[in-house]
């Protein structure tokens, strides 16, 4: 856990930590970055890019919002739900509390996970990434920066 206060570089901290990730041998692919914005996420993900070249797109680290994480996976059940956001980040987090077995599968894949901007994740967003982080497999790896 990575507490500071604002502008203290939290997300570059972050970001560095994704790339030491990779440089130490963990394949990109097993690595998610979820914050709260698409800037915030195209912004680390270029920097990750930038830092690891073709490295990175050979595997695949996925830097994202919440909201995308959530979509991918109730996808990955069929079609998402009607009714924005909100309604699928409430449907991937019962999924996962409801031992949804496609979703779990999915979220195994994951070998660590990177919350940047955390102290801005509220709600039903946050009871998302705490069901997300209960399901993902004990020798998984939590990173998170916050204020």
């Amino acid at each position: 856990i990575v507490t500071a206060g604002p502008g203290s570089g939290k997300t570059h901290t972050a970001t560095e930590r994704v790339i030491n990730l990779v440089q130490q041998g963990l394949s990109p692919a097993r690595i998610r970055l979820i914050t709260f914005t698409r800037v915030a996420a195209e912004e680390v993900g270029r920097r990750i890019s930038d830092a690891l070249g073709e490295h990175t797109y050979s595997g695949g680290v996925v830097c994202g919002t919440i909201d995308s994480l959530a979509w991918n996976l109730v996808t990955t059940l069929g079609d998402a739900p009607p009714g924005g956001y909100e309604r699928i980040i409430r449907t991937a987090r019962k999924a996962i509390t409801g031992g949804e077995q496609a979703m779990l599968d999915q979220i195994s894949r994951i070998s660590h996970l990177v919350i940047d901007e955390a102290q801005d994740i509220v709600g039903e967003r946050r009871m998302f990434c705490r069901a997300l982080i209960d399901a993902m497999p004990s020798s998984s790896g939590v990173t998170s920066a916050s204020s």
